[in-house]
């Protein structure tokens, strides 16, 4: 495994860690932010190629999405590290004033964007990853192995489905206030592979949308 895709595992496991905040200490999710952080400006140097190309070849729509989803996690990524910052009760505390500490407002963006991660790093995944597809016979190859890797597919889409139930996705996206929802009960494994399900059902819906642009 080379530098680059034991990064992408480790910033996949921070996403998965970050939103079991439920099942771990809060200064733990605190700590894991910090260094999601480094990770993810270690994951800007490994693309710093596909930045410096930005300016140069034929923008197709393909492209153009690309680019768009990446501006936006990118985004959400910085919003979400400002508001944990003035969010947090143990690492920061000290630096934020004690009245925007205590705004819900702030708090509601903060967990709303948290949980838009998993559709946009879904999405990237899929949008991004066409030549795993291929490579793992998802978008051709044997008939069996189309199968298998539809069942699989329709199988992860399902699971993603039930996880956004459970988290009340919906719910936390329109910054409602959610004290609980049924997901935090669950034991911390179940929990982690149904956020991990929501991730591959945007994987999969961005992967068929690659295809279908492919296509056109």
């Amino acid at each position: 495994m080379n530098g680059r895709n034991a990064l992408n595992l480790l910033l996949l496991a921070g996403l998965l860690t970050l939103l079991s905040f439920s099942q771990l200490p809060r200064v733990v999710h605190e700590i894991v932010g910090v260094l999601m952080l480094a990770a993810i400006l270690a994951h800007l140097g490994y693309a710093r190629g596909w930045l410096r190309g930005l300016t140069r070849g034929r923008w197709t729509v393909r492209r153009m999405l690309g680019a768009v989803l990446n501006a936006l996690l990118a985004l959400n990524a910085a919003t979400i590290l400002v508001t944990g910052v003035m969010a947090s009760n143990f690492l920061f505390i000290e630096l934020v004033p004690l009245e925007l500490h205590r705004n819900l407002a702030l708090h509601q963006l903060h967990t709303a964007l948290g949980w838009s991660m998993p559709i946009l790093v879904g999405l990237h995944i899929g949008l991004h990853g066409a030549a795993l597809w291929h490579r793992f016979g998802i978008l051709r190859g044997a008939r069996r192995a189309r199968l298998v890797c539809g069942g699989l597919a329709l199988l992860t889409m399902l699971l993603g489905i039930y996880a956004s139930v459970l988290n009340r996705v919906g719910d936390r996206l329109r910054m409602e206030h959610i004290f609980a929802t049924e997901a935090a009960a669950l034991p911390g494994m179940i929990f982690a592979l149904l956020i991990l399900a929501m991730i591959g059902m945007y994987a999969v819906l961005g992967a068929g949308f690659a295809a279908l642009i492919g296509k056109k």
